[in-house]
């Protein structure tokens, strides 16, 4: 029975390798491809994008898919509960992408290193490197994203995402929008139309590997209000589960914790309310972004959670998401 689970193993190992080995290999070949991707709506901040993506796909194609299920998980923090996790790919791609981008952008920052001028400058990238860090680890391909987000200081002072970037490294699936009007969607370096999206069901999300509390029961409770069938969608994580909602493959997309992150929703603002939907936390209250953390917490993290759909109009969700069980995250964790 051991020496089966040992060969099982290995087995696996070796199966996942060609598969990460293919995928890097494809990803050069598209790389080399097509340096130059479509600009469509051209604008003022259309080449900063571009830029951006080529960066994104690099540093995917040198620093993550080599990492693929071959890394040491740490731990970011003992404060609280649930996993907040990092690895070295997340750490090289966030290196790998500043390095470039700081020198013509400064101010821009990722997950990984905040760095402190990122509250001088009126325009400034955001980056998640490696979202998705446990399904990264655990071996779902579709469930880890790269994502990056250029936001723009207001006349309040806070900041708003006007262009975001969505990156699936292990199927080079992109989505992005370079001035919330128009959203390209591309695979293996073609160009996709984009899907007819369907309200005739409620198809909600659920993350795979940490089902969040009260989803299935709200689900059923907001499927009876709209008369809708009702269906429970399992994801990755926030970027993942952003790309599914851009793909068709659900319609609303809830958050109902408050241990997600400014970055989490970043890029997420501009495609969405491109394609007519919206976006707000669980109050209904617009998201800003580049936020200072949170007094007392190492992160700016989302106390409210986060809900978006494309289909659903705001007015006909929020007035149930009193029925939905919220998720308090942020606690010690019980020694």
């Amino acid at each position: 029975m051991v020496l089966k689970k040992k060969l099982t193993t290995t087995l696996f190992s070796f199966i996942i390798s060609i598969a990460a080995f293919n995928s890097i290999q494809a990803n050069e070949m598209n790389l080399q491809k097509d340096a130059d991707l479509p600009l469509h709506a051209s604008n003022e901040y259309a080449a900063q994008v571009q830029e951006m993506i080529k960066l994104v796909r690099e540093a995917a194609h040198q620093e993550i898919l080599p990492r693929w299920q071959n890394v040491t998980i740490e731990n970011k923090s003992q404060e609280h509960s649930f996993k907040d996790l990092v690895t070295e790919a997340d750490k090289q791609a966030s290196l790998y992408i500043l390095k470039r981008i700081r020198p013509t952008i400064p101010g821009s920052y990722s997950e990984e290193h905040k760095h402190a001028d990122r509250f001088d400058h009126d325009i400034v990238w955001q980056i998640d490197p490696v979202d998705g860090t446990q399904e990264f680890c655990e071996g779902y391909e579709n469930g880890y994203t790269t994502l990056a987000a250029l936001l723009k200081r207001q006349d309040d002072g806070t900041y708003a995402s006007i262009a975001g970037i969505i990156y699936l490294p292990a199927t080079d699936t992109l989505w992005y929008t370079n001035d919330s009007t128009t959203v390209v969607f591309m695979r293996n370096s073609n160009e996709l139309p984009l899907p007819t999206y369907q309200r005739n069901e409620l198809r909600i999300y659920q993350r795979a590997v940490d089902h969040l509390k009260g989803i299935n029961d709200f689900a059923e409770y907001l499927g009876n209000q709209l008369n809708l069938p009702t269906h429970i969608v399992e994801s990755g994580g926030a970027g993942a589960a952003v790309a599914d909602l851009l793909e068709g493959k659900i319609n609303l997309l809830i958050f109902n914790n408050d241990s997600t992150k400014d970055w989490d929703c970043g890029m997420a603002a501009p495609l969405v309310k491109a394609l007519g939907g919206f976006i707000c936390d669980l109050d209904g209250n617009d998201l800003t972004f580049n936020r200072h953390d949170e007094p007392g917490l190492s992160e700016p993290y989302n106390l409210r959670g986060f809900i978006m759909s494309i289909v659903f109009k705001k007015e006909e969700i929020m007035p149930h998401t009193k029925h939905l069980v919220f998720d308090h995250r942020l606690v010690m964790p019980k020694k």
